[in-house]
């Protein structure tokens, strides 16, 4: 069992850990990228806000904020200049604003765009509005990005049968409602919907939160918050209550992120509306870290530990005792200390159950040598795969990986995640032409120690996924267990059976 905790002076700090979150996960579809890219530019912006000046992040941003941008460039679609959850995905009206709004953020924050990338996908944000009659909260959201482009008539016309529904929105739908009218200038009725989403709020003697449904993109109640946080900063940045929403949204970070890619950068982008507003610029103080009534550390913070990153105190395991235990701090000085604190426990469990409990998915993994056999009408010869599966492989085999997926229903944008035993290479056949893509899964990302399907839906029973590595290495080698996770909602997982793999 371990017990640490991260301490910072400000929301800027904690919000470089959710950045260095982004940065390093693993897997890389248009959300992935856009939600790495956005809260590069939303720190690069609230430092320019500010006044603050960090060599290091002045350096590195601008270089990652060009890659970011030059990868979502890449996955728009060329028949309709939109944006798919992955790049051989279909183009989606959410995830075409979403896009959309990192292009407008981007290029407000000083950054040159490709107005040409920017226009079309402008015009197919359009398009996509025009012929999405059953979704409200896409199109909703797909208004509030249009009105962050200038389209002022466009936008009020959309939202025209959209008021008529007043009673009946949701605190996500009032929040994009409130923050498109503010937009275009209609400041009166903006403020009668930040009102009606006041009524909706859910609220303690401590924190300020709003619930809403999740969906297969979101967890509701984190990204409705932070939606809602700006909302109110945009329309009443004086209101006394928005701290006991910000300490909601933090009190509701994994560490150093929120449930996925997609809300923790949206929350990010909300925190830094609220650092510019309260310019937490002025810390200096001492904090004591106590476990159990003992002292075990103080830390010092002052202006220059601003955009520091968080500083990290483990507790000694010593010092934790059987039964209740409490970790606290006292702060010396002027300023607010934000603090997470993680408690990990290790427990040996005997087994490996091929799925998560309450997932029902379950995922198989087989080996099978390609065979070269002769097609007796036609004289040709081709590979094909033996007709027992195999762990025991010759250097130089080609072997082909079968991975089977059962589900007990539909779901939506998951991820399964093959590793490649050592002393083996997986076969990549590079990027792809949109009409050479034929198979069922959306996209494919080939490592040297993994193989990563994007589904955007996995349909209910068996589903089959496959691909090709050779043997180059003779020795003994272990396969881990593969993996099936939901992006957006983590609970729902599996994994397969650990092999080992021999080459001759």
């Amino acid at each position: 069992m371990t017990t640490s905790g991260k301490n910072a002076p400000s929301l800027a700090a904690t919000m470089l850990g959710g950045l260095e979150y982004l940065a390093r996960y693993p897997y890389g579809c248009t959300e992935q990228t856009m939600s790495a890219f956005l809260p590069d530019v939303v720190i690069w912006r609230t430092l320019k806000a500010l006044g603050i000046r960090n060599p290091e992040l002045e350096r590195q941003l601008p270089d990652m904020v060009g890659k970011g941008l030059n990868r979502l460039y890449d996955f728009q679609r060329g028949d309709s200049g939109g944006w798919g959850w992955c790049q051989y995905g279909q183009s989606d009206l959410w995830m075409t604003s979403y896009v959309v709004f990192g292009l407008l953020t981007a290029r407000e924050a000083g950054f040159a765009v490709n107005e040409d990338v920017l226009s079309r996908g402008l015009a197919a944000l359009e398009q996509a509005l025009a012929l999405e009659k059953k979704d409200l909260e896409k199109k909703i959201y797909g208004l509030y990005v249009l009105s962050l482009g200038g389209q002022k008539e466009k936008v009020k016309a959309g939202l025209e049968p959209v008021l008529q529904k007043q009673g009946s929105l949701d605190p996500r739908e009032n929040a994009l409602v409130t923050l498109a009218l503010n937009n275009i200038g209609e400041a009166e009725l903006a403020r009668r919907y930040l009102e009606r989403l006041w009524g909706q709020a859910k609220i303690t003697p401590s924190e300020i939160y709003w619930e809403g449904k999740t969906d297969e993109y979101f967890e509701a109640s984190t990204e409705t918050t932070a939606l809602a946080l700006t909302a109110v900063i945009k329309l009443t940045p004086a209101d006394q209550r928005t701290p006991k929403i910000v300490r909601w949204l933090t009190r509701q970070r994994r560490f150093n992120h929120w449930h996925s890619t997609r809300d923790t950068a949206l929350v990010l982008y909300a925190l830094s509306d609220y650092l510019k507003l309260t310019r937490e610029a002025d810390a200096d103080f001492t904090a004591a870290v106590l476990c159990n009534g003992e002292e075990i550390k103080t830390v010092r913070f002052d202006k220059d530990s601003l955009f520091a990153p968080e500083q990290e105190i483990r507790v000694n395991p010593g010092k934790i005792r059987t039964g209740k235990n409490s970790v606290g701090f006292t702060v010396y000085g002027r300023g607010m200390l934000y603090y997470t604190v993680e408690l990990k426990q290790f427990l040996e469990e005997k087994g490996s159950p091929d799925a998560a409990p309450g997932s029902g998915i379950t995922v198989k993994r087989e080996y099978r040598k390609l065979i070269s056999r002769r097609d007796n009408k036609s004289g040709t010869i081709s590979l094909q795969p033996a007709r027992f599966a195999t762990t025991d492989f010759k250097n130089g085999d080609v072997v082909r990986v079968r991975l089977t997926v059962n589900s007990p229903r539909l779901y939506r944008h998951l991820v399964v995640e093959d590793f490649i035993p050592a002393g083996f290479e997986a076969f990549d056949r590079g990027r792809m032409e949109l009409w050479e893509w034929n198979y069922w899964w959306v996209d494919r990302d080939v490592r040297d120690d993994r193989v990563t399907f994007y589904i955007e839906t996995l349909p209910k029973g068996e589903s089959v996924l496959e691909y090709e590595m050779r043997a180059g290495v003779p020795g003994t080698y272990r396969a881990r267990a593969p993996l099936v996770e939901a992006m957006y909602q983590p609970d729902i997982a599996a994994h397969g059976v650990e092999q080992k793999v021999s080459v001759q």
